[in-house]
């Protein structure tokens, strides 16, 4: 399976998540391109957390960002989350092949994800502690 297929799982996870129990059939974009970003950006601090252990160096006092700048990036991936969330939706109703892939993905692995991205910000938050 390609990153591509598996990513759209996960959006597809999500979409079946939110559907569950409801008759509607809205796709529930932003909801969904929410979720998505707040686990990326947990995923991206994680693994800056994990290349400051392994460096043995410290962002404390030597790199800063602006407000401004963080901004920015969270607008921008919370914008290029969105068109993704929208590509796969619109992919799943004009492509069966596509759609017998990732369509039926079962909610529990949009948990997971978002499981397995929280524990990793624990542990790596946790050894950048003890690294300390």
């Amino acid at each position: 399976m390609n990153p591509f297929v598996a990513y759209a799982k996960v959006v597809m996870s999500f979409r079946n998540l939110y559907l569950r129990g409801r008759e509607s059939t809205d796709g529930y974009h932003v909801a969904i391109a929410c979720a998505m970003t707040g686990i990326l950006v947990i995923n991206i601090w994680s693994v800056l957390l994990v290349i400051v252990i392994a460096a043995r160096a410290s962002f404390v006092g030597t790199h800063y960002i602006d407000a401004d700048t963080y901004a920015l990036f969270l607008a921008l991936v919370f914008v290029l989350e969105l068109g993704f969330v929208h590509f796969v939706q619109r992919r799943v109703v004009n492509d069966p092949t596509f759609a017998k892939q990732v369509a039926a993905t079962s909610p529990k692995v949009s948990m997971w994800y978002a499981g397995i991205s929280v524990g990793l910000l624990a542990a790596s938050t946790v050894a950048m502690k003890l690294a300390t």
